[in-house]
């Protein structure tokens, strides 16, 4: 027996082993609902009670909706180590900004901090402290699984230890307690039950027993709602046992009604709770308002829908419910998957190898069970209580797919894996006992404990490269008194320069200087940081790159943090000497002030002679068989995240250092090149050493390098490697603006710019929408959302209709980022009583400040102006404008003519009228539409002389710009008057009048058959005998 438990020993410190460095390694938040499960744990020990109300439960979280045991449990063993004070968690939604920090940070959640480095304090101790108390629950379920083989092979502790090996190894097992997570608290009480249940079957029927069942079953009811299936076991057991002892229908009764008073005992007291507090009796009545607190109102669909169901609506939402069917195959697979391991940065350890692996192993197990099933009938019952143990709990999760149709959702392992957790290796090993081989039995046992312990060290490995660095933000006062050289410098009304450091580090080749900041308010966009070497006032090196690399935008900094921000200079050309250090930061406007000037002096170093620096990848690009290039390194790569390749994403520098010589009139240019062939250039910062800066439009995948060497503006020699990065960009933005009809250059602030916009249809019916589309452009980053306002006017300025909105679908302009390009299409609603006739849009921005709109002025001459929207368009509703279309009836031109315009013909000029004027020409030209124009098409009218000069000319609009020729229909006739002025003492005699229509865009004519310059002659005049 000692030999027994020193093995269940040997479990339980590997076991602890595994778990407490997959605690450390997990970063705060990553594994799933770990957040929820804090805020609702340190609800409760701050209060010192349950949330009593909707808003209590806002505070508390989501899950404050559940029931409470683990987190009252935490609450009480770990609460003591928490506080309101610093360090203080970075939860993202407690930013004041909010949405901008959710998008421009790596997490939704939590940003995590060095303020959750060792040794640990406040609210970081209480996350740290619950992990272990999971911890521990995973100890008890590793003994109970022990205990509870014991009862099924009595004395044979090598298959007891086994059952605990099979459990403790687990990836799924380990990850989850090894988290803030109420599953190990729901697998130890769910094993107490199983544990009790099968003394039971075995035939240990003392009533205390059946009292004990109802405590165990209870207790996880209070810790998880996913154990009310367990009733049905237990009534199923008990009539097993009434049948085989012939207790009949009243013994049968008498020992469920005790196992479900004690579990009423164990978990009224929640219930009671929930009906005291958060009863809606007087709102929907008896049922509806008792059930309401219980089973609606949290964030489960499948169960606020059943609720819906359940109470015909009374309560729940059937709306909240979202189905997107999958296929049923993809449900099976994640759930058994997820079942064993655990997806870690975005990847499962092993793929699909572990999985696999492990099936195989459960595999030999279930021919196993077939085979006794067939063998031995009287072990029939043990096989069905077995499976049907592990059956019942993927009850629910099944129930959720059927309901919501998606995978990610419903199929998590995790939620079946817990509550089987005892049960999973005894049916295992009872499957294997079947071979008759005990030498086979050996290595299945063999191969599973160790492929599940190989696994989870798998998992723990790739936790350690795959997530991010901590941000180096520190929220304690302490901080600021251990800074080597403090200062108090003002960059701008934001940014506070609190001190730095700078140390040369001649082995590593590199000058890094800590920059220490603080944000006293709120930037209200992302700064650019500049480090210039100066060598006797001569730069040689300037650095320049966005503060922490890009991981943290100076928009979202807090005032209560201290970001320190670690720069490596590359001293690859530096010869030795004294240098001067100087900090610069720019903005849209240009650089920020900073004590009277653009840039602050920070120190003065001297560089020893440095150690020639060994760069780690080869690459030789030979010109006449002379290495231009021999060599070359990304500096400092290993520092974002420890993968095979380096990761970068937007906004980040990526610095390439390379060995090599060009020949004179040559240089080398350095390109990253992607998996679609696009190239991306760097900009060179010394002789050796140029940086790439990942743009927002770069596309996402491996990137290779290459070197080309330039000489008389072309390239003469290139070498390209392998992959040598990755780029990880989840949403690559539009920076080159697309060809668009309408140009505008509409500048907002210098904040936003129109850039153009499309009228897909500029003649609709009433009451159809009007759909629009804008292309608009980011000319900085900033912290506000501006909402799009839209009115549809009338010449009279009446407004005909109206939308509010976020520009392209909720794409708040906070998020948008220098130079880039926004299409924003809608459709905007038209008044049903909207007149015929021409109307236009007028367009600005503007943003709520204190419940007030306060529009962004249009830059008018470099200056704002009191101007804040722009009109576009017109566009036809309904029809055209009253009295501008004529009827057949009404065309009778003094002259008739027929003349066709354009290839294939699209205007028709019908005839027109000649009136002389006092010292002018009145002359009304009659066109009708052949097919419809995308141009509004100008007039012109020449007065000509013998010689072909012009002696008055008159040039408008076709229709004098009540109706443009790109909203004619077709077979519509436009009176088209225009009044030519006539130059005093005009002397010509013989005339002539020539009319045609050009773009004013460009300048092209409309085409005219039969001449070459576009235009029709129309008459002759004596303008000496005119009398005008």
């Amino acid at each position: 027996m000692k030999t027994a438990y020193k093995r269940l020993s040997l479990v339980l410190v590997l076991y602890c082993g595994l778990s407490l460095v997959h605690n450390l390694w997990l970063p705060l938040h990553e594994a799933p609902d770990e957040v929820a499960h804090f805020l609702y744990s340190r609800f409760i020990a701050r209060h010192g009670r349950l949330p009593l109300n909707q808003a209590e439960r806002d505070e508390a979280g989501y899950l404050s909706f559940w029931p409470p045991l683990y987190h009252l449990g935490v609450a009480a063993l770990t609460g003591w180590s928490g506080s309101d004070g610093p360090p203080r968690l970075k939860f993202v939604w407690e930013s004041p900004r909010f949405e901008l920090a959710r998008e421009l940070l790596d997490t939704k959640r939590l940003a995590n901090t060095e303020d959750e480095l060792w040794p640990y304090q406040g609210d970081v101790l209480m996350w740290r402290l619950g992990r272990l108390v999971s911890m521990a629950l995973g100890v008890g379920i590793i003994g109970v699984t022990f205990f509870t083989a014991l009862e099924i092979w009595p004395k044979n502790y090598r298959l007891a230890t086994l059952a605990a090996a099979i459990i403790a190894f687990v990836p799924t097992f380990i990850f989850i307690s090894s988290a803030l997570s109420y599953e190990a608290l729901v697998g130890l009480l769910t094993g107490l039950y199983f544990w009790v249940l099968i003394k039971i079957f075995k035939g240990d029927i003392r009533w205390r027993n059946y009292a004990w069942l109802g405590l165990w079953l209870g207790l996880s009811v209070t810790a998880k709602y996913s154990t009310v299936i367990l009733p049905l076991q237990v009534a199923g057991v008990a009539a097993y046992q009434a049948w085989r002892y012939r207790w009949g229908w009243v013994g049968w009764l008498k020992r469920v009604t005790l196992t479900g008073f004690t579990a009423s005992l164990a978990s009224g007291w929640w219930f009671l709770f929930l009906l005291l507090n958060f009863n809606e009796v007087e709102q929907l009545g008896l049922v509806a308002g008792l059930l309401k607190p219980i089973i609606a109102g949290g964030i489960d669909a499948s169960q606020n829908y059943t609720a819906y169901l359940l109470t015909g609506g009374q309560i729940g939402a059937s709306d909240s419910l979202e189905f997107v069917p999958e296929p049923g195959w993809a449900w099976a697979w994640r759930i058994y998957r997820t079942f064993w391991g655990t997806e870690i940065g975005g990847a499962y350890p092993l793929g699909v190898i572990g999985p696999l692996g492990v099936g195989l192993l459960v595999l030999a197990a279930t021919l196993g069970l077939t085979q006794r099933w067939r063998r031995q009938p009287d072990k029939r019952a043990w096989l069905v209580l077995l499976v049907s143990h592990i059956c019942l709990f993927t009850v629910f999760p099944l129930l959720r797919f059927l309901i919501q149709g998606k995978v990610d959702w419903t199929a998590q392992g995790r939620h079946v894996l817990f509550p089987v957790a005892t049960a999973l290796p005894l049916i295992i090993i009872w499957g294997w006992q079947v071979q008759p081989w005990l030498k086979l039995r050996r290595w299945l046992a063999l191969a599973l404990v160790g492929g599940l312990m190989a696994w989870s060290l798998a998992q723990w490995v790739q936790m350690t490269t795959a997530y991010l660095p901590l941000l180096p933000i520190r929220t304690t006062p302490e901080v600021l008194a251990h800074i080597p050289h403090p200062l108090n410098k003002s960059f701008g009304p934001h940014l506070l320069l609190r001190g730095y450091e700078a140390q040369v580090l001649p082995a590593s080749g590199a000058l890094k200087v800590s920059l220490y900041w603080q944000a006293p308010t709120y930037p209200d966009e992302d700064y650019l940081l500049t480090l210039r070497l100066l060598r006797q006032d001569l730069p040689l090196l300037e650095w320049t790159a966005y503060p922490l690399n890009g991981r943290y935008p100076t928009r979202v900094w807090e005032n209560w943090e201290t970001i320190r921000d670690d720069l490596w200079l590359p001293l690859l050309d530096l010869p030795p000497g004294d240098y001067q250090v100087q900090l610069q930061l720019r903005g849209a406007q240009g650089p920020l002030p900073v004590e009277g000037a653009d840039v602050l002096i920070l120190t003065d170093v001297t560089l020893p002679p440095m150690p020639l620096l060994q760069l780690d990848q080869s690459l030789s690009v030979q010109v006449d068989g002379r290495e231009v290039v021999t060599g070359f390194e990304i500096w400092r790569a290993e520092d974002y995240r420890k993968l095979d390749l380096p990761e970068y994403r937007p906004r980040m520098t990526i610095p390439i250092l390379w060995q090599g010589q060009p020949g004179p009139g040559q240089r080398v240019q350095w390109l990253l090149v992607a998996g679609s062939g696009q190239v991306y250039s760097a900009q060179q910062i010394s002789a050796h050493i140029d940086a790439f800066r990942v743009g927002p439009e770069w596309l996402p995948g491996l990137y290779r390098l290459r070197a080309e060497v330039w000489q008389n503006n072309s390239v003469i020699a290139s070498q390209e490697t392998t992959p040598v990065l990755t780029i990880h960009n989840e949403k690559p933005r539009l920076m080159t603006p697309p060809a668009m009809t309408y140009r505008l250059e509409s500048n907002f602030d210098n904040r936003l710019k129109l850039l153009g916009y499309e009228l897909p249809q500029r003649s609709l019916p009433v009451g159809q929408g009007l759909p629009v589309t804008l292309y608009w452009q980011g000319l900085r980053t900033m912290a506000q959302s501006y909402t799009v306002f839209t009115k549809l006017l009338d010449e009279q300025h009446r407004v005909w209709g109206s939308a509010e909105r976020l520009p392209a679908d909720g794409y708040n302009t906070y998020n948008w980022l220098e130079q880039e390009v926004v299409v924003d299409g809608f459709e905007l609603p038209v008044n049903p009583s909207t007149p015929p006739g021409l109307y236009w849009l007028n367009l600005g921005l503007y943003e709520e400040v204190d419940r007030t709109a306060v529009s962004l002025p249009l830059v008018l001459n470099g200056q704002p102006g009191e101007t804040t929207s722009v009109t576009i368009g017109p566009v036809k509703i309904g029809g055209p404008p009253p009295g501008v279309v004529l009827s057949p009836a009404q065309v009778v031109p003094q002259t008739q003519v027929s003349v066709q315009l354009g290839q294939p013909p699209l205007i028709l000029l019908r005839g027109y009228d000649l009136n002389p004027l006092d010292s002018a020409l009145e002359l009304t030209l009659y066109w009708e539409s052949l097919a419809p124009t995308s141009l509004d098409w100008t007039t012109f009218v020449h007065l000509r002389n013998e010689a072909g000069q012009t002696l008055a000319q008159q040039d408008g609009p076709t229709g004098g710009g009540r109706y443009p020729t790109s909203l004619w229909a077709k077979a519509e006739i436009i009176a088209d008057k225009i009044v030519v002025p006539l130059p005093p003492q005009l002397s010509a005699t013989n005339c002539h009048l020539v009319v045609g229509l050009y773009n004013l865009a460009d300048g092209a004519r409309l085409a005219v058959p039969n001449t070459a310059n576009g235009e029709i002659r129309l008459t002759s005049l004596d303008m000496l005998a005119v009398d005008y």
